[in-house]
C-alpha cells in the first residue's frame, strides 16, 4: 500500500501536479476559517465566549485584524476569558495598527478612559482620527465629544457640531443625539424651537 501511494506521488510530480495533502491552504485563508468559527460560537445563543476565544486567538496569532479587535472585546468585558485590560489592549492595537477602523475606535477608547493604560486624550484623539478616515461613525461622535467637552484640545463647538454631523449622517445614533443636543443647546449653531 506504501508503494502505491509513492508512485502516485513520484508520478504527479514529474507530471508537475502536487499532491492533495500537499497542498498548503494560505494562511490568510486558515485565519478566517478560524475567524469563522469563533464568529458562529460568539453569536450562537446562548454565546460560546470560552469557544469563541480559543478560535479568536487562533485567527488573531495569524494576524487577522477582525480575530484580533473580537478578542480584545472578549477581553475587555470579561467574557470567555478574565477580564484584563492590558490583554485588550494589546490585541487592539495588534489589529489597529493593521488598519481595523473597529480597533483605533476600541484603543482610543481604552486611551480616553485610562483602561489598561494611563489617560492620554491625545492619543485617544490620534486613533479616533484613523478610524474616522475611514468613515466609522462612533469615531466622529468621540471626537464629537472631545471638541465639544475640550478634552485633550480645547472646547470648540463648531468642530464638535461638525463631527457630529458626520456621524449623525452616516445613521449612528449617539451622533444624532449629540447633534440634537448642541441644536437644544445652541452649541456652535443658531438655536432652534421647534414648531408646534
Amino acid at each position: 500500500m506504501m508503494w502505491r501511494r509513492f508512485v502516485l506521488v513520484v508520478a504527479m510530480t514529474v507530471w508537475g501536479l502536487s499532491p492533495p495533502a500537499a497542498v498548503a491552504q494560505p494562511s490568510a485563508q486558515i485565519a478566517e476559517a478560524h475567524y469563522q468559527k469563533g464568529l458562529a460560537f460568539f453569536e450562537s445563543k446562548p454565546p460560546d465566549y470560552v469557544n469563541a476565544s480559543v478560535w479568536y486567538r487562533r485567527a488573531a496569532e495569524l494576524g487577522h485584524a477582525s480575530a484580533q479587535n473580537d478578542l480584545g472585546w472578549l477581553y475587555q468585558n470579561g467574557w470567555g476569558v478574565p477580564r484584563d485590560a492590558g490583554q485588550a489592549l494589546y490585541w487592539y492595537r495588534q489589529a489597529a495598527t493593521r488598519g481595523d477602523a473597529a480597533a483605533q475606535v476600541n484603543l482610543g477608547w481604552m486611551y480616553e478612559n485610562g483602561r489598561g493604560v494611563a489617560r492620554d486624550y491625545l492619543e485617544a484623539m490620534r486613533w479616533y482620527r484613523q478610524a474616522a478616515a475611514q468613515n466609522n461613525p462612533i469615531a466622529a461622535d468621540n471626537l464629537g465629544v472631545l471638541h465639544r467637552d475640550g478634552l485633550g484640545v480645547a472646547r470648540d463647538y463648531a468642530e464638535a457640531v461638525a463631527w457630529f454631523r458626520r456621524s449623525a449622517e452616516a445613521g449612528n445614533a449617539w451622533g444624532q443625539t449629540n447633534l440634537g443636543w448642541m441644536y437644544e443647546n445652541g452649541w456652535g449653531v443658531r438655536a432652534t424651537t421647534p414648531r408646534r
